[in-house]
């Protein structure tokens, strides 16, 4: 296994030329099955690849810069692809495989798309302990709420171990799988980080359903611990999987 720091999947998978690249990934909303954002854009040799769609406020801020980088963008089911077989060079999924429903099936469906001997970049975050933005939440929500802490903040760290993962590639037909251990540390305001977690995600709606507590308050208690821990300097580790598609 390889430990180092390299290139957004995206921006790696741009670099090998393809004609086209897709980006995908995911966020659950609360009531609601989850659902990829499935970015396909069939590029120019030498166009950016377009950005990933997340949520919302992703989609609006990709529109804008997909005005600019061309491309296209699209919000789709990963699980189902609204796409021909063979459509794309390279699929590139970024921090989604822990969101689908069904993960086999979202990964056998970038097989699907993909054209022989494409490339399929896949990344998960590590465990919480090597990501404190996640440990640090758990914390918090535990200290307002002992008896029955939120958990959703377990979600985005919970497909750590690597091999139900490279189990998943190969029963889905892709080979020349490499893992990658990216490490990087990332400058923050505590207190926008706090509020992007604590209102942009479902933890919100748990801390409504359990009451007793507002969710500013959480908040401002999650800023606190954060600039305690790490500061303005936050430390992140995810793992990145490569595959290909046979010719």
């Amino acid at each position: 296994m390889k430990s180092n720091i390299r290139p957004s999947p995206a921006r790696g998978a741009a670099a090998r030329r393809p004609r086209a690249i897709s980006p995908i990934s995911a966020r659950p909303s609360a009531g609601s099955c989850k659902r990829g954002s499935f970015a396909p854009s069939p590029t120019g040799l030498g166009q950016r690849p377009p950005c990933p769609a997340t949520n919302p406020c992703a989609l609006k801020a990709a529109e804008k810069q997909r005005s600019c980088a061309g491309g296209a963008l699209s919000t789709v089911d990963a699980c189902a692809l609204p796409y021909p077989d063979a459509s794309f060079d390279a699929i590139v999924s970024q921090f989604g495989y822990m969101f689908f429903p069904e993960n086999q099936k979202a990964m056998r469906e970038a097989w699907r798309a993909l054209r022989p001997n494409g490339r399929y970049a896949l990344t998960v975050w590590d465990a919480e302990q090597y990501n404190p933005w996640a440990s640090l939440c758990l914390e918090v929500l535990k200290g307002f709420f002992p008896e029955n802490p939120p958990q959703w903040m377990r979600e985005p760290v919970a497909c750590a171990a690597i091999d139900p993962i490279k189990e998943n590639l190969l029963a889905s037909g892709f080979e020349n799988i490499s893992v990658s251990v990216l490490k990087r540390a990332r400058d923050i305001n505590a207190l926008a980080f706090a509020h992007g977690i604590v209102f942009g995600s479902p933890v919100f709606d748990e801390i409504r359903e359990r009451g007793g507590v507002e969710p500013e308050t959480v908040m401002q208690a999650y800023a606190e611990a954060l600039t305690r821990a790490v500061g303005r300097s936050m430390p992140m580790q995810a793992i990145m999987f490569e595959a290909q598609k046979p010719a």
